[in-house]
């Protein structure tokens, strides 16, 4: 074969063999590594679970983009057994908290905490959603923030604003550009991500935030006074199903009582009276024996009859 031609088919195979590698399957990953700042904002127990991933899983939004874990404190999609849990900030910030249907601070749904975080100069914040309770110390609405540092305690988790009325934390990541971010970095459903319980060996994903692989609580945690919200009245009790009330009567007339009508007391009939025996006459007897008889005092008990006394 003549040296052109060979030169030409070897530049050939390698332009093949560039273009088939810059094809690729794996999504495309932004440069440049992300920052690991984060700690659970929970204490580990064996029922700590997620719930749900940064993608939904099961009906009614299957497959649709969560935008935020929810952790639970009891077994998987049994929500009677979910219980509060205390709250903690994943990383130390300055924090503002709002209330259901109130303005300021971050919009979200029911009682939440919004915490800035300053890493390597650039702003991250963390949400806290659904909370029954919020700590005293961080101010309600407005641009007002107070500091906090990692581990103290900001909340308990709870159901308000949720339409389902179950208690939870729903934890989200913004960075610095205000869009939501998977601190796990794996954005998928909830059998992808590490369970909190140790439940799986599944580890986080390449541009995960938190501190530790698994994620896991560092540090002691710091307890504050909390103030407890009621709930509002649209959204019932979890777990009590209300009884039912009784129809109210059509007719307020009182409805009379049935008398009872009294027995008839048996009649008793008397019994009749004993006939006495008449006593017998005999012949007139004179001396010692006719006068015992005569007299009763004298008689035995069977009395006298036909047989003679002293017989």
């Amino acid at each position: 074969m003549p040296r052109t031609p060979r030169l030409l088919a070897t530049l050939v195979s390698l332009l093949v063999i560039a273009s088939g590698s810059l094809v690729s399957t794996e999504p495309v990953v932004a440069a440049g590594p992300v920052p690991r700042f984060l700690t659970l904002p929970f204490k580990v127990t064996t029922r700590m679970h997620i719930q749900q991933g940064q993608v939904w899983q099961g009906p009614p939004q299957d497959g649709k983009v969560h935008g935020g874990i929810d952790y639970i404190n009891g077994r998987l999609d049994r929500s009677r057994t979910w219980r509060t849990f205390p709250v903690y900030a994943a990383a130390a910030g300055y924090a503002c908290a709002n209330l259901t249907d109130r303005k300021g601070c971050i919009v979200g749904n029911g009682n939440r905490v919004l915490i800035s975080h300053t890493v390597k100069g650039r702003t991250y914040r963390t949400y806290y959603g659904h909370l029954e309770a919020i700590a005293k110390r961080i101010p309600l609405g407005g641009k007002r923030t107070v500091f906090v540092k990692r581990c103290e305690l900001i909340g308990y988790a709870g159901y308000s604003g949720d339409p389902c009325c179950v208690r939870h934390l729903h934890f989200q990541l913004f960075d610095p550009d205000w869009d939501t971010v998977d601190p796990y970095g794996i954005d998928g459903v909830r059998g992808e991500y590490p369970d909190p319980a140790g439940g799986n060996r599944i580890r986080n994903g390449r541009r995960s935030y938190w501190i530790a692989d698994p994620p896991a609580p560092t540090g002691r945690f710091i307890a504050r006074p909390v103030v407890r919200f009621p709930y509002p009245r649209k959204d019932p009790e979890p777990e009590r199903t209300p009884r039912a009330t009784a129809r109210p009567r059509t007719d307020p007339t009182p409805r009379p009582k049935p008398r009872r009508t009294p027995r008839p007391k048996p009649e008793r009939t008397p019994r009749p009276e004993p006939t006495p025996r008449p006593t017998p006459r005999g012949p007139a007897s004179t001396g010692p024996r006719a006068s015992a008889c005569a007299a009763p005092s004298t008689c035995s008990s069977r009395g006298c009859g036909s047989a003679p006394c002293g017989r």
